[in-house]
């Protein structure tokens, strides 16, 4: 008695899953057809964005957390990346990969690889970042911006 409850369980847990799963996936096609990227609302204006970035960035470096103010940095110029190219940030891709990819004045290229190579360092080598790496990111930051015309 007992085991035909849990297989019945364990049919019912299985089909809600599938259905979940399903549920999703119609939820997802219907959202890239109609032109939104799933899971990421529509872009601001770059400048805004790029200047929240910034300032989230300097409150956290003055509060010592120079780690999470340099991907701060990071995520404030994919954010503006994607404004300008949107096709150059895809929705599964790493900042490696978009730094080695995406349509970049060399400079603009540079500048974000050397931004990503900071934030991997520190987030997956363990590296500390201390006041002066953060600088040095957010004028890789800046840089990055005037090569696209942004601003900085």
């Amino acid at each position: 008695m007992l085991r035909a409850l849990a297989w019945t369980a364990g049919a019912v847990i299985l089909v809600l899953g599938i259905g979940g799963i399903a549920a999703s996936l119609r939820a997802r096609r219907r959202r890239t057809a109609g032109g939104e990227a799933p899971g990421r609302p529509p872009p601001g204006p770059p400048p805004a964005r790029a200047g929240d970035a910034e300032r989230d960035a300097e409150t956290l470096a003055r509060a010592g957390r120079f780690e999470a103010a340099v991907h701060v940095l990071l995520l404030g110029v994919l954010d503006t990346l994607r404004d300008r190219i949107p096709s150059a940030v895809p929705e599964a891709g790493t900042s490696r990969e978009i730094a080695r990819t995406a349509p970049l004045p060399p400079a603009a290229r540079t500048a974000l690889g050397d931004l990503v190579l900071a934030v991997e360092r520190s987030r997956f080598g363990r590296r500390p970042v201390d006041e002066g790496g953060y600088r040095a990111c957010r004028d890789l930051c800046r840089r990055f911006r005037a090569e696209l015309g942004g601003g900085g």
